[in-house]
């Protein structure tokens, strides 16, 4: 048996703790530059990343459109998703959103709003948006119980 005198607190966190995907669905041809999408996650967190993954190939060359994530009315710094009929060619392809590098946290009242920008219409195409989040009080919880433990 461990000597408590020697024993430690463990208050890591497991990095994947509390982390959740939203998928949406796109038609391609819906996008237009507007909001296009709002979340409500209902809990505080972060916005980790941004990612679109092609079901039915757009094949009407030169088309595009930016989804720009937003939290409070304020852009969060990347996780800007760039669709072009090129990174819309094959099926199952993703398209990665840009690093996400600040001004990605939101409170248990705030809405992410996700809004396209600079779009030639697509004809044809449909995928999926992937959201990344993760669940802040999840995360504060588990290291809260964590802190109860010895190792």
């Amino acid at each position: 048996m461990a000597d408590p005198a020697k024993s430690t607190i463990d208050l890591s966190v497991n990095a994947n703790v509390g982390e959740y995907i939203v998928t949406l669905p796109v038609t391609l041809a819906t996008l237009d530059n507007t909001a296009q999408f709002t979340l409500d996650p209902g809990h505080k967190g972060r916005i980790l990343a941004m990612d679109f993954y092609t079901h039915t190939p757009a094949t009407t060359a030169s088309k595009a459109c930016t989804l720009t994530p937003s939290i409070g009315g304020t852009n969060v710094t990347g996780g800007v998703v760039a669709l072009t009929t090129a990174s819309c060619d094959t099926r199952n392809k993703k398209t990665a959103g840009s690093a996400i590098t600040g001004a990605n946290s939101f409170t248990e009242s705030q809405t992410i709003v996700i809004t396209g920008s600079s779009t030639t219409a697509f004809v044809e195409g449909s995928g999926s948006l992937h959201v990344r989040l993760v669940n802040d009080d999840t995360r504060e919880q588990v290291a809260q119980a964590l802190g109860g433990l010895r190792t």
